[in-house]
């Protein structure tokens, strides 16, 4: 059964978390917008933290009902990326240290059959050898599995631009503000940085 070709998709991805923070702090400040620049600030680096080192996404605030609200834009698909890359090396590690626990007890067992354990070296098993097999396998663990299949697949369609074509003029980035960009709290005090598909002066930039 053929399925035929696939059909981009894209996905707004929302979510909720809290984080604390210290605003009384703050309240000695007479200064509003360095205030929420501060109040920004603490909010990515917290984010970033429990994201595991991840900081690619830009942080704007507003008020609500006297209350502080902040958002966070990321791009979805270079953190399903690392993810993907970051659950690859663990499962390579895990193969390789599972290897080397299976070699230490292939050896035992043969040193036991030959009623020799502790004992002296053989022709079959000789401590520069087994030297050797453990050293290649902890470099090879060091080394890395490389780049995942989802991630690179994941970059693979970051770079391909071929199916904006499809998408109406009206529709692409750069055109008129979306609803929820004019209700998005953005540009309060703020400088919005470039997109992670973007350099600094706002032209596109191709994924490493």
């Amino acid at each position: 059964m053929t399925l035929g070709p696939t059909t981009r998709v894209t996905v707004n991805v929302t979510g909720t978390v809290t984080v604390p923070l210290h605003l009384n702090a703050l309240e000695s400040l007479d200064d509003a917008p360095l205030q929420e620049e501060i109040m920004r600030e603490a909010v990515r680096l917290s984010l970033a933290e429990q994201l595991g080192g991840f900081d690619n996404f830009t942080v704007t605030s507003a008020r609500k009902g006297g209350n502080h609200v902040c958002e966070a834009r990321l791009d979805v698909g270079d953190l399903c990326s690392i993810i993907a890359d970051v659950k690859n090396a663990y499962e390579h590690g895990e193969r390789r240290l599972r290897e080397l626990q299976q070699l230490i007890t292939a050896i035992r067992e043969q040193l036991k059959e030959s009623g020799r354990e502790g004992g002296s070296e053989d022709e079959d098993i000789t401590v520069p050898g087994i030297v050797k097999v453990v050293s290649d396998m902890v470099e090879d663990a060091l080394r890395g599995p490389g780049e995942s299949s989802l991630s690179a697949a994941i970059r693979e369609v970051s770079n391909d631009k071929s199916w904006l074509e499809e998408v109406p003029v009206g529709d692409r980035s750069g055109g008129a503000a979306s609803k929820s960009d004019e209700d998005s709290p953005s540009g309060v005090g703020y400088t919005r940085l470039p997109d992670s598909g973007e350099d600094s002066n706002g032209s596109e930039r191709q994924l490493e």
